[in-house]
């Protein structure tokens, strides 16, 4: 009992403290404010809001019995400010005094009135019925307020929108074809045979599949690699090559980007790879017969100091007495003397006969590494590269691929050698290794035995 009367005072007390609704000028909440501030507000000019009650103040008028109904004029002011600003509910419901409630039931309640059975849809949103409608439509002051709109807007969305840019058009499809083999292989620095080949690769590489092209046609893969050997053989920018191929810069760069990883992930562990055990073999009796130097598998290129540097952060520092199995690579005076690293003895003013020999015989099997490098370099302008260093790196492992590919096809382009700069640079200063005392041995017995067969 004590519950009961004490929930029954509540309620009496709420009763008595419930607010009537109030609303600003309930008569019309427009006046006072100007056209241009009324179209500000709610999108609408006043003689579309008041005829909007017109036609919707039958389907959204109500009675109830718990306190004053909100006017069809306040909800459709409502719904109005909500669609105009987006704000929220209760900021809309504030300029009209009205509760975050009312004004979620009134928008759904103006919401209702889109469907067929009210007068709205059937007033405004139908289509012409007859030909006499539709002239009437077309030479009403509304079709002609709202073709102005369309017009002023697209005049202002043009200026924001990218006018079709000129570029060269057929160069793939009617200029290619027409180059000589000569004048192919000068351009795209390999046969077109080998193009051929290389596509036939590529053409299995799901990285080269495009799905979703918004509309327009896929860059095919022969194009997509013409781009990319176009960026590797020569110096010319992104703009120019976009404006050389007729597509966009960005559709450059993914053409690149595309074929370069569909080369990596597919082409790279095929040919580029360590020579296995009887490639060793072939590779140490060729040497050997070409001036007698005993063990080599592989040459060091002479570059800068840098090289060294790269040299020990790489796997072969770690693994290069493994993987040499008793052979050696040579280096130039640059690299860290090992079992499996014979580097020159460095000419101090003090050098015996048998070391000037040593020095003279290891230089001379320079040559080929150099030619090796030099075709390289001379088919691919690899040092004018301008990106990330990520993607420079890349790029370089690309060209080689590519440029083992051209070897394997026959394809050996020796006009775009490019001369042997044979400058020695300054050794960079290395800390005692665990083998070295085994190198220098290693190098004074192969010294020994190059003096003996001189002899």
């Amino acid at each position: 009992m004590a519950n009961g009367y004490r929930i029954a005072r509540l309620r009496r007390r709420r009763a008595v403290l419930r607010r009537q609704k109030s609303f600003k000028c309930v008569l019309n909440p427009l006046n006072g404010l100007t056209d241009e501030d009324i179209f500000w507000r709610y999108r609408f000019r006043r003689e579309t809001i008041m005829f909007s009650i017109t036609l919707l103040s039958p389907a959204i008028q109500y009675h109830t019995s718990k306190s004053m109904a909100v006017p069809p004029l306040i909800q459709i002011l409502a719904t109005l400010r909500f669609l105009a600003t987006g704000s929220f509910y209760r900021l809309v419901g504030n300029s009209l005094g009205l509760s975050i409630a009312s004004v979620h039931r009134h928008l759904f309640r103006i919401r209702m009135t889109s469907d067929a059975n009210y007068r709205i849809t059937n007033c405004v949103a139908k289509c012409p019925g007859s030909i006499h409608d539709s002239r009437m439509f077309k030479h009403s002051h509304l079709c002609q307020k709202k073709i102005q709109r369309i017009t002023s807007w697209r005049l202002s969305l043009s200026m924001f929108i990218r006018n079709p840019r000129v570029r060269i058009i057929g160069y793939v499809e009617d200029v290619i074809p027409r180059y000589s083999n000569e004048e192919f292989r000068r351009v795209f620095r390999l046969s077109r045979q080998t193009f051929i080949n290389l596509c036939e690769y590529l053409k299995q590489c799901q990285e080269l599949s495009v799905n979703g092209t918004g509309g327009r046609e896929p860059i095919v893969v022969e194009k997509q690699l013409y781009v990319l050997l176009w960026y590797l053989g020569g110096t010319d920018t992104i703009h120019r090559i976009a404006d050389r191929f007729g597509i966009s810069e960005s559709s450059v760069i993914l053409s690149r980007d595309r074929t370069v990883d569909a080369i990596l992930n597919n082409l790279k562990a095929k040919f580029i790879s360590w020579p296995k055990q009887q490639e060793l073999e072939e590779t140490v009796a060729n040497f050997q017969r070409r001036n007698g130097f005993p063990g080599i598998i592989i040459l060091s290129y002479p570059g800068s100091t840098h090289d060294a540097r790269v040299l020990r952060q790489s796997s072969l520092w770690d693994n290069g007495l493994r993987l040499c199995n008793g052979n050696h690579l040579v280096a130039d005076a640059a690299y860290p003397l090992r079992r499996w690293l014979l580097t020159p003895y460095r000419d101090n003013g003090h050098l015996n006969q048998e070391q000037k020999h040593f020095n003279y015989m290891h230089s001379s099997n320079r040559v080929v590494i150099e030619r090796a490098f030099g075709l390289l370099k001379g088919r691919y302008r690899l040092y004018h590269i301008d990106s990330k260093v990520e993607t420079a790196v890349k790029l370089i492992v690309v060209a080689c691929v590519l440029h083992n590919f051209c070897l394997l096809q026959h394809d050996n382009i020796e006009e775009f050698m490019e001369a042997i700069d044979d400058q020695n640079c300054a050794p960079l200063q290395f800390f005692a290794q665990e083998n070295e005392a085994e190198g220098i041995i290693k190098r004074n017995a192969i010294a020994r035995l190059l003096a003996t067969q001189q002899d």
